[in-house]
């Protein structure tokens, strides 16, 4: 009995008070100085993935994302990046994006990608649909609409 009690606490006990959910990885202040240093945060799905020019580094992937949701930055329908081929993205699955402006000239790059799970808890999106409601005059934007047509002059 006592051995059973102390085999229990030696190891089981350590190993659940460890146990993370799956879907949060990060802190809710490494999710804070993501958002903070990001110059664009969007949910989208990843619908292509092309192995770029010989012109880039080896093994860099040029991905693109229909925009679901805008959190930070400017309205986007579609975001062009760049992803180091050890990033394993699903094609048609969608991902929380954080992006960091590129130098003047070059492009943004993602800074931060996160599965979205519609199982699972989504710590890192609650965290920051938490952060735009409290920051004043932020909200949650919607990508721009496929086509846009001038109204014209009206005459």
């Amino acid at each position: 009995m006592f051995a059973d009690c102390l085999l229990y606490l030696t190891f089981y006990l350590p190993l659940m008070s460890f146990q993370q959910p799956a879907d949060s990885g990060m802190g809710d202040r490494q999710i804070d100085e993501l958002y903070r240093h990001s110059y664009q945060v969007f949910t989208g799905f990843l619908t292509n993935k092309y192995q770029s020019s010989s012109t880039l580094n080896p093994g860099t992937y040029i991905v693109e994302f229909d925009v679901t949701e805008i959190q930070k930055g400017p309205r986007r329908q579609k975001v062009l990046t760049y992803i180091s081929e050890s990033d394993s993205l699903d094609m048609n699955s969608e991902y929380l994006v954080f992006m960091t402006k590129g130098k003047k000239g070059q492009s943004s790059l993602p800074q931060a990608i996160y599965k979205v799970c519609h199982k699972c808890d989504n710590a890192e999106i609650k965290k920051v649909y938490e952060i735009v409601g409290k920051k004043p005059f932020r909200r949650i934007k919607q990508p721009l609409p496929k086509y846009t047509f001038s109204s014209g002059c009206g005459c």
